[in-house]
């Protein structure tokens, strides 16, 4: 795929998941419901982030800066403690990503977070979140 078309793909991406998240924000509390898993999130957690706290400009620069990051070509052999978090209910989700960072980060150590789905961790166990990045910087200081 030429840099034009991988922008293009990246673009139309980044619309996509803009319009669906900000569509939450005119259809109400029943559409996010059903864009989002309510196993995960209450209705009043969605409520708030989205409706209430998410302003358009935020949800926009999310996407762009997930959906548009382009790997280095050169990608060091180690750069110290590399972890990658993901939840058990987004496994599915994220096998390309775990099979990407496989190739090509073979040191990485995979933290599979029973229970959680994407996001999990910092929206709703953020006590466990501060646990594992102060377990991970004391480990490398």
């Amino acid at each position: 795929m030429d840099s034009a078309n991988a922008f293009d793909s990246c673009f139309e991406k980044t619309k996509r998941d803009f319009l669906m998240v900000s569509m939450g924000k005119v259809g109400g509390l029943k559409l996010l419901e059903k864009a989002f898993a309510t196993e995960e999130y209450s209705r009043e957690d969605l409520q708030y982030v989205v409706l209430h706290f998410m302003s358009r400009k935020t949800i926009w620069r999310t996407f762009v800066s997930c959906n548009n990051y382009k790997m280095p070509n050169n990608i060091p052999k180690s750069c110290g403690c590399l972890q990658y978090w993901y939840g058990k209910k987004e496994e599915k989700d994220r096998n390309w990503d775990i099979r990407y960072v496989k190739e090509h980060f073979p040191y990485a150590k995979f933290i599979r977070f029973e229970g959680m789905g994407h996001a999990a961790m910092a929206s709703s166990y953020p006590e466990k979140m501060i646990n594992q990045l102060t377990q991970l910087i004391e480990r490398n200081e």
